[in-house]
C-alpha cells in the first residue's frame, strides 16, 4: 500500500525544520499547502503553486539570514552584484 504524502504534509515538515510554523509567512504557506491539496485542475494549481514558492523562498532566506551575520550577507550580496 503507497501513501500519498500531501503538499500540506511536506510544507509542515519543512517549516518544522525552519521553525517557522507560527509566523504569518508560515500561516500562509500552510494556506496555500492546503489549497493545493484541495485543488481540481491544473489552472487552479498553477497560481497558488507559484505563490507557496515564493512564499517558501523568503522563509528560507529568513531563516538563512538569521543564522549568520547579516553583515556577511550584505557583503556577499555585494559581491554577487559585482560579478554577475
Amino acid at each position: 500500500m503507497t501513501r500519498k504524502t500531501t503538499v500540506r504534509a511536506a510544507v509542515d515538515a519543512e517549516l518544522r525544520q525552519l521553525k517557522q510554523t507560527d509566523t504569518v509567512l508560515g500561516r500562509t504557506a500552510q494556506r496555500l499547502a492546503d489549497i493545493l491539496d484541495d485543488a481540481n485542475g491544473p489552472r487552479e494549481v498553477a497560481p497558488v503553486s507559484r505563490e507557496l514558492r515564493l512564499v517558501m523562498e523568503q522563509l528560507r532566506t529568513g531563516a538563512t539570514l538569521s543564522e549568520s551575520d547579516p553583515l556577511d550577507e550584505l557583503a556577499n550580496a555585494r559581491e554577487r552584484r559585482r560579478s554577475g
